[in-house]
């Protein structure tokens, strides 16, 4: 159920800082590493972060006009397949662990979570990355791989490297809208999900893409942080991604006594395929929205 107050309250928070990337840093949240922090491009950890290429802050900004009305949008991708359910939640109710500040000031957990792909060094050491369509075997540790170095972040991070997830990182590699990819990792919630923006991109335009595994029914919220408009993603049955703008939105999840997941994608999207697929998303589904959406 929406708190209303906390929800105006994570909206004010938002409205600060609103479009500034500078005091972002997903690294330091439960989604690092990433290839960006703080407004800049870090490709590698030991190469000085760089700003961003103009003509890229151009495009998006450009993309940030075009819809910038998209509350929340289904995205026209063949159903991301995660494989056997009851193998997934064997392996996942025995490598998940609490989401949660390494500092000890947090001891309840709102998601569950691993990382099933790490394609960049900042936190975490270089390790083997799934090629596209590869379909061979790779070298895994199937009990998981906890980095516990200094530098790793401000939260708990564990990465599972196991071939169970290698066809569905397929998929996403294949229908996902990527430049560069960071990491994927996947959350199960524990609880209610206070509403929130992530610490990733705040353009204008949808940049938060989840995959919805097992359950599509209407768990997750967006609310506008300018109108302030509240609403409930309900999916419809022929895709389980989803997207949003981190720019002009924040989200919560309900919890109602059951946990859901999610498969998380931190990259920097190519700008030209997110239009595609933004367009063509809004094609197949601007009818079936539970708002209306003017471009």
């Amino acid at each position: 159920m929406i708190d209303k107050t906390q929800v105006d309250h994570a909206r004010s928070r938002a409205k600060l800082n609103q479009y500034d990337h500078s005091e972002m840093n997903p690294s330091h949240t439960k989604l690092g590493p990433t290839h960006q922090r703080n407004g800049l491009f870090c490709w590698n950890s030991w190469v000085k972060a760089g700003p961003l290429y103009p003509f890229y802050v151009d495009r998006m900004k450009t993309l940030g006009e075009k819809y910038r009305n998209v509350r929340w949008l289904p995205l026209d991708i063949p159903e991301i397949d995660i494989g056997n359910q009851e193998e997934f939640l064997d392996l996942w109710n025995r490598e998940k662990i609490a989401i949660l500040p390494t500092d000890g000031s947090v001891t309840d957990p709102e998601f569950y979570g691993l990382h099933i792909h790490s394609n960049c060094g900042l936190d975490f050491q270089f390790h083997d990355t799934y090629a596209t369509n590869s379909h061979v075997d790779h070298i895994t540790k199937e009990s998981g791989m906890l980095q516990g170095r200094p530098s790793m972040g401000k939260y708990t991070k564990k990465l599972l490297r196991h071939r169970f997830f290698s066809n569905m990182i397929d998929q996403i590699l294949c229908t996902y809208p990527i430049n560069t990819l960071s990491n994927i990792m996947i959350l199960e919630t524990a609880k209610n999900v206070a509403a929130h923006r992530e610490q990733t991109w705040a353009w204008k335009c949808p940049t938060e893409i989840r995959t919805l595994l097992f359950n599509n029914k209407p768990k997750i919220y967006v609310a506008d942080i300018e109108r302030g408009d509240t609403n409930y993603i309900d999916m419809p049955l022929d895709t389980n991604t989803v997207c949003w703008s981190n720019g002009t939105q924040v989200y919560g999840i309900d919890y109602n006594d059951k946990p859901s997941y999610q498969v998380v994608v931190n990259a920097i999207w190519d700008s030209k395929k997110l239009d595609k697929i933004l367009e063509q998303s809004i094609t197949k589904y601007a009818s079936k929205l539970n708002y209306k959406l003017e471009i």
